[in-house]
């Protein structure tokens, strides 16, 4: 019984580390993309790019802390092939999880909204 609750908290633990990133296509982009390392997606939160851009996906992630959520939206726009994310907005949650005492723990998600770009 005792090794049962351990394997659901320590499932719970890694659940709640993890990051978590959503995709919404918006637009066909300017031109094919490419998969490209996380640190070649360039981040843009008080500013947008000058060079022209259109928006591809609508990008959204969330985990235990803000430098995580940030990392996994990189990571997810260099998959994508995106030149660049622009921060529109965040998307903090709180996550309720189930503990080995029969409760629930609630945790705070730090999260982020953005624009996956492609520069023309």
């Amino acid at each position: 019984m005792y090794a049962m609750r351990f394997v659901v908290l320590a499932i719970a633990l890694v659940a709640a580390g993890c990051a978590t990133v959503q995709v919404t296509p918006l637009n066909a982009p300017p031109r094919p993309l490419q998969p490209r390392e996380a640190a070649q997606v360039h981040l843009y939160l008080t500013q947008v790019p000058e060079a022209p851009y259109d928006e591809v996906y609508m990008i959204r992630s969330d985990a235990g802390d803000s430098e995580q959520a940030l990392q996994a939206l990189r990571k997810k726009a260099g998959e994508l092939g995106c030149d660049a994310v622009i921060i529109t907005g965040n998307a903090d949650r709180i996550v309720s999880t189930a503990n080995a005492k029969g409760g629930s723990d609630v945790s705070m998600r730090e999260g982020f909204l953005g624009s996956c770009i492609a520069f023309r």
